[in-house]
């Protein structure tokens, strides 16, 4: 992920060797390590076209449609997360490595946040939110825990996914209105301007 590129980034001190493909799981993760790891745009960079499905499933694909095969893998990761990709290359008998090199915490919502929140509540508007990790879906709920009401405001109203996995989590929370979206920047952008309200 971009978070995975940025930590690893910090924490390297040579350039990144020539010889070791770098895995992408969209082209956000892409761009990132090609912008911010030292040496990336001297070795080959695997990822879902900018038209195919992000994430653990299209990168698989991707790495698939090379031929290439992989002996070791080192998965640099958040502290948690999905072991898909992990199990797929450990059953294509590489030796797999994963390394926690962030980790994810919810923000707290501060008291001039939670007013601000409160005060949209009352407007009588309903929100759209977007959400590019399925994991950010109880992260979001847990932050208005507490707000009466907010919760089903919020499940109420237009969810922007950034990934199919992201809109079933969002549908299993009961967000009632969820549209998926290219993971880009742009995408996201063309789909808030299209709302009419």
């Amino acid at each position: 992920s971009p978070n995975a590129v940025h930590a690893t980034a910090e924490r390297l001190s040579a350039d990144w060797p020539a010889a070791t493909v770098i895995g992408a799981v969209g082209a956000s993760t892409r761009d990132a390590a090609t912008a911010e790891l030292p040496g990336a745009r001297a070795t080959s960079i695997v990822a879902p076209d900018d038209g195919d499905e992000s994430g653990s499933e299209g990168f698989w694909r991707a790495w698939l449609a090379t031929g290439r095969g992989a002996r070791r893998v080192l998965v640099l990761r958040a502290a948690t997360g999905r072991d898909w990709i992990i199990d797929q290359f450990r059953a294509a008998d590489a030796d797999v490595d994963a390394l926690a090199v962030y980790r994810r915490s919810p923000h707290s919502l501060p008291a001039g946040d939670r007013r601000r929140l409160l005060g949209w509540m009352g407007g009588g508007v309903l929100p759209i939110t977007i959400v590019s990790s399925a994991e950010a879906v109880g992260a979001i709920l847990e932050q208005v825990r507490g707000l009466e009401g907010a919760a089903d405001w919020l499940q109420r109203g237009l969810a922007i996914a950034t990934h199919p996995r992201v809109a079933q989590r969002l549908h299993e929370a009961g967000f009632a209105h969820v549209e998926a979206v290219d993971p880009h920047d742009s995408a996201v952008i063309r789909k808030l301007e299209s709302i009419r309200g």
